[in-house]
């Protein structure tokens, strides 16, 4: 399922370390120059969306001011057979809260709310 959403609301599936600066410098100059940017494929997880696949669209998005964003919702039948929702919930509680505020820092954005599993709670 595809709609467009605002790009503050993309959670990240990885840590900042992941982001190489001058790919998503790229990005941004792409996208200013008129290109569009790519879907950003992501699960729905407990009323939220993680990022399974464009973090750079995303991080682009914000920093370039976007207000809105395409997303591709993926079914399970689409993801990784290791994404059962307990290995989900743990892999976000292993990239933590820190990660939300590096993605905040570098995207010049900042979260309306920071879901619980982030904070490896229940």
């Amino acid at each position: 399922m595809k709609k467009s959403v605002d790009p503050k609301i993309l959670y990240p599936m990885t840590t900042i370390e992941f982001i190489n600066p001058d790919t998503l410098q790229h990005l941004v100059r792409e996208v200013k120059n008129g290109m569009s940017l790519p879907t950003i494929k992501v699960i729905d997880f407990k009323g939220y969306y993680i990022i399974y696949d464009e973090e750079y669209s995303m991080l682009a998005a914000n920093i370039i001011g976007k207000e809105q964003v395409d997303i591709e919702i993926l079914s399970g039948i689409q993801t990784a057979s290791w994404l059962s929702e307990e290995s989900l919930e743990k892999e976000l509680k292993a990239v933590g809260l820190n990660a939300l505020y590096d993605f905040e820092a570098l995207g010049g954005f900042k979260y309306s709310e920071y879901p619980v599993f982030y904070k490896g709670e229940k």
